[in-house]
């Protein structure tokens, strides 16, 4: 069953160093077997929101290995490590890994 990283950004706090994040990470995720099922800026909140809301990422992998794979970076050393720690920089996050049932 595929999985799923959601990451949802909600704070920028540098743009530069965020646009710089996006144009690196394409290349690196898809190395690693995933692939972008989409990216954007949040357009509308419905309900309530605890925190603030400005870009959501969904990746999918083909497995949930993978995924957790792609989120703690085993090997090659250190590629996606050095990515994680401009974005760090960057902004201020959030990011799931979900399995899918369906």
């Amino acid at each position: 069953m595929p999985a799923y990283v959601i990451l949802h950004t909600t704070a920028i706090l540098d743009e530069e160093l965020h646009a710089e994040f996006r144009r690196r990470v394409g290349p690196l995720l898809e190395a690693r077997g995933g692939k972008y099922l989409m990216r954007g800026d949040v357009s509308e909140i419905i309900g309530e929101a605890a925190a603030g809301h400005t870009r959501v990422a969904v990746m999918e992998f083909e497995t949930t290995e993978q995924a957790q794979a792609w989120a703690r970076d085993p090997q090659p050393p250190g590629e996606y490590a050095e990515l994680r720690e401009l974005r760090n920089r960057a902004a201020r996050y959030v990011s799931l890994i979900v399995e899918s049932t369906d």
